[in-house]
């Protein structure tokens, strides 16, 4: 049973790795797909950024680790990605909400 609780670890390990390459990937390429006199300044600042909130993540989560151990990591992380959708479906500026949608008629042209 322990054997398949590493495995499992394992396995979530190169899932989330597999992640964190297709975000830098896809990130890269929209900085690619810009002007050629932008590009290398806005990839600097890709990647310095990608670093910085890493060692960041690192430090807060070790921190939140030897305060609350590891149900306080889970609840941190999952607690992170609720605050932009609750931001995107609630409070965003550009959304909106009181906009009725109706079916749209197609007239058979004559």
């Amino acid at each position: 049973m322990n054997f398949l609780g590493c495995g499992g670890l394992a396995f979530t390990g190169v899932a989330l790795d597999f992640a964190v390459q297709m975000n830098l990937v896809l990130g890269q390429r929209a900085i690619y797909g810009l002007e050629a006199a932008s590009r290398g300044r806005l990839n600097a600042l890709y990647m310095t950024s990608i670093f910085i909130g890493g060692a960041v993540g690192s430090a807060v989560a070790s921190e939140i680790h030897a305060l609350g151990g590891w149900l306080a990591i889970a609840v941190l992380g999952a607690t992170f990605p609720l605050i932009p959708l609750i931001w995107f479906a609630f409070l965003s500026p550009g959304v909106n909400r009181h906009r009725r949608v109706t079916a749209v008629r197609f007239r058979a042209s004559s």
